[in-house]
């Protein structure tokens, strides 16, 4: 094998390594295909945590089950996204990510993400 066929095949083991198993973790952190950081946490809170904790690193894979635009925001100002993987996003994070130079790769688009409420308040 040409060292062309291994540069190859290492780029192809890369990209299968970081396909997202939200099976694992709803939310997770890559950096040189090595796993950082994992979440199953709800909402954008471990997001914004996540951001929080690796605020110094930079060009940073995130895996996250639903990206709306508030998660989208986080992602670019933040400052250390190279690339999003998600299952659905919004389009309005799509847009404001791709206006930004963020990659990412979404299985479906939706109009908007809905925020679930955990709370019933009677009044």
């Amino acid at each position: 094998m040409g060292r062309s066929d291994q540069r190859h095949q290492q780029t192809i083991a890369k990209t299968v390594m970081l396909i997202p198993d939200f099976s694992k973790y709803s939310l997770a952190l890559f950096e040189g295909g090595a796993l950082i950081h994992a979440s199953n946490g709800k909402g954008v809170r471990p997001l914004f945590e996540a951001l929080e904790k690796f605020r110094a690193k930079s060009g940073l894979i995130l895996h996250d089950k639903i990206i709306g635009l508030a998660a989208a925001k986080l992602v670019v100002y933040s400052g250390i996204i190279a690339k999003v993987n998600t299952t659905v996003a919004s389009a309005p994070a799509d847009k404001f990510l791709k206006d930004h130079g963020i990659l990412m790769n979404a299985a479906g688009i939706t109009a908007n993400i809905l925020r679930r409420f955990t709370r019933t308040y009677f009044g």
